[in-house]
C-alpha cells in the first residue's frame, strides 16, 4: 500500500468520523461559510468522506479550510476538521492532484479581500506531513500573477460625498476599506505604525508571511482609491468627526502585550513577544544567548520559538500551563515548532522568573492540572511540590495581547476590556462609529478579522443610506 493509501485508511478509520453527528456545528461556526457560502461547507465535506474520498480530494474545499479551528473548538465530537483536510492535502499533494489547488487560488483571488495574506496564515497550502513541493510551485506563481493583474486595476468611480474614516490597516480595517471603497465611498486608513499592515506587518515572521504578499495586497486595496496614511498617531474620534467624517470604523487590534504578573518579569533578558517579533522585523538585535524560554502555547509563542531558532539559539523551549491537547496554538504550527527543535513543557505553570545580577536566569512552574473553570475564565489549578526550572540565557512573555489604554477612553467596555461592538452591525456606544476585529472579540484569526470588516462595511453603508433617505 502506497503512502497516500495509508493515509487515506488512517483518515477513514478516524473513530470521531465514524460517529460524527452531524450536527452542523461545524458549518455554523465557519467564517468560510459566511465568505465563500458557494465553494466551502465543512459539513458536506464530512458527509462526502467516508464515500466518496477521492472526490473529496480532488475538490477546491480542502483548499479552503481557513485554520480558525472554530468548528473544532465546538464540536460535540472533538472533530478537528482542519486537520481532517490537512490528510486530504497530503494525499491530493501526493498524488499530483493541483488542479483543484489552483482553482482554489483563483476563488480566493476572486472573492477575498486579503487573497495574498490569506493564503499564507490562513489556508496554509503548504502545511502537512510531506513536501509539497509542486504546491510552493503553483503559490510563487500564483503570487507572480497576482502581481502583474494588481497593475492593471482601475479604481471604481466614487458615487458617494459621505467620507469614511478607518483607524487601523490590519485585516479586519483594509477589508473595510476595500468594501467601502468597492461601494464608491472615499474612505481614509490612519495607521500609526511607519507601514500598513497591522499585526501581520507587525509581529508575524517572514517565513510565514512574506512582506511582499503583503505589499501586493495593500497596493491592490490603494489601486482601488483607499487613501492609506501611515506614521500617523490615531486620531481622536471627535476630532475625525469634526474634520467631516460621516463614519469611523476603530479596527486597532491588540498592540500590547500581556504582563504574566510574576516575581523576576521586569529583570533584564526578560522581552515581551511584541516587542521581540516586531524589532526582529525591523531589525533590532536582541541578547538572547544560546537558551530561551518562551512563556505561552499560541501561535505567536511558536512564532517566536522558530523566530529565535533562527537568530541563532541553540535551543527554544516553550512553557505553559495547558496540556499538549489543550495548548491554544494551532497543531500544524506546533508540529512545524517541533519539527525545527522547539522543546515544549506542556502543564507547567510558570510561578516565577529566577534570576542572578539583575538578569534572568531560568522559569520556575509547578505542574498544572487545569488553567480554565468550567465557566471558560482563567482559573489555574496546579500541584503543590512539583516546583521545576527551566534554565534560560533570556525570556520571552507570549501570554497575550491587550488594546493601547489610550484607545479605550471612547468607548464602554467588555469585562474582558475589549470594546463592546453589536456582533453583527458592530455598532458602538458611539453614535456613528463602529468597530471590530481583535480590538473587539479578542484575539482571533485573520478570516474572523476580515469577516468583521465586511461586516461593519455593510453596517456602515446601510446606516450612511438610511440617513440620507431620512434626511
Amino acid at each position: 500500500m502506497g503512502t497516500n493509501d495509508e493515509i487515506l485508511k488512517e483518515l477513514l478509520e478516524t473513530d470521531q468520523l465514524k460517529f460524527c453527528f452531524q450536527c452542523g456545528v461545524c458549518t455554523a461556526s465557519c467564517p468560510m461559510m459566511e465568505l465563500l457560502p458557494h465553494h466551502y461547507n465543512p459539513r458536506s465535506l464530512l458527509q462526502g468522506l467516508p464515500f466518496d474520498p477521492e472526490k473529496v480530494m480532488n475538490g477546491t474545499a480542502i483548499w479552503l479550510c481557513a485554520w480558525c479551528y472554530r468548528c473544532h473548538r465546538r464540536c460535540p465530537q472533538g472533530l478537528a476538521v482542519p486537520e481532517l483536510l490537512l490528510q486530504m492535502k497530503d494525499a491530493a499533494a501526493e498524488r499530483g492532484h493541483l488542479e483543484a489547488f489552483k482553482e482554489a487560488q483563483e476563488i480566493i483571488k476572486n472573492e477575498m479581500p486579503l487573497p495574498a495574506v490569506c493564503t499564507y496564515i490562513c489556508f496554509n497550502p503548504l502545511h502537512g506531513h510531506v513536501e509539497k513541493p509542486q504546491v510552493a510551485e503553483a503559490l510563487e506563481s500564483f503570487i507572480t500573477e497576482y502581481e502583474r493583474m494588481i497593475k492593471g486595476e482601475e479604481p471604481p468611480p466614487i458615487t458617494h460625498d459621505e467620507r469614511i474614516a478607518i483607524v487601523g490597516s490590519g485585516p479586519a480595517g483594509l477589508t473595510a476599506a476595500w468594501e467601502l471603497a468597492g461601494k464608491g465611498y472615499p474612505v481614509t486608513v490612519f495607521e500609526c505604525l511607519p507601514e500598513a499592515g497591522g499585526m501581520p506587518r507587525r509581529c508575524i515572521p517572514e517565513f510565514r508571511l512574506p512582506s511582499k504578499a503583503l505589499d501586493a495586497d495593500i497596493q491592490r486595496i490603494e489601486n482601488r482609491g483607499v487613501d492609506i496614511r501611515t506614521g500617523t498617531k490615531a486620531p481622536e474620534l471627535d476630532d475625525l468627526l469634526e474634520e467631516g467624517y460621516q463614519a469611523v470604523f476603530v479596527a486597532t487590534g491588540l498592540h500590547m502585550s500581556r504582563r504574566i504578573g510574576i516575581a523576576g518579569e521586569d529583570l533584564e533578558g526578560v522581552f515581551d513577544v511584541l516587542g521581540f517579533l516586531s524589532g526582529t522585523k525591523t531589525g533590532t538585535r536582541f541578547d538572547l544567548g544560546d537558551k530561551v524560554v518562551i512563556i505561552g502555547g499560541g501561535n505567536v509563542a511558536m512564532d517566536a520559538a522558530r523566530t529565535v531558532l533562527r537568530l541563532g539559539a541553540k535551543e527554544a523551549h516553550i512553557v505553559c500551563g495547558e496540556s499538549r491537547q489543550e495548548m491554544p496554538a494551532f497543531g500544524p504550527e506546533i508540529e512545524e515548532a517541533v519539527k525545527e527543535g522547539v522543546v515544549l513543557h506542556p502543564a507547567r505553570m510558570p510561578t516565577r522568573i529566577i534570576g542572578a545580577n539583575g538578569r534572568c536566569t531560568g522559569v520556575e512552574s509547578l505542574k498544572c492540572l487545569s488553567v480554565l473553570d468550567p465557566l471558560g475564565f482563567f482559573c489555574p489549578k496546579v500541584e503543590s511540590g512539583t516546583e521545576s526550572v527551566v534554565e534560560a540565557d533570556s525570556i520571552i512573555v507570549a501570554i497575550g495581547m491587550t488594546l493601547d489604554p489610550g484607545i479605550l477612553r471612547a468607548f464602554k467596555l467588555a469585562g474582558r476590556g475589549t470594546i463592546i461592538a453589536d456582533p453583527f452591525s458592530m455598532e458602538t456606544s458611539r453614535s456613528i462609529v463602529f468597530a471590530g476585529g481583535d480590538a473587539v472579540s479578542g484575539p482571533a484569526s485573520a478570516m474572523e478579522a476580515i469577516i468583521a470588516g465586511k461586516r461593519a462595511a455593510t453596517s456602515i453603508d446601510k446606516y450612511l443610506a438610511d440617513r440620507t433617505e431620512g434626511s
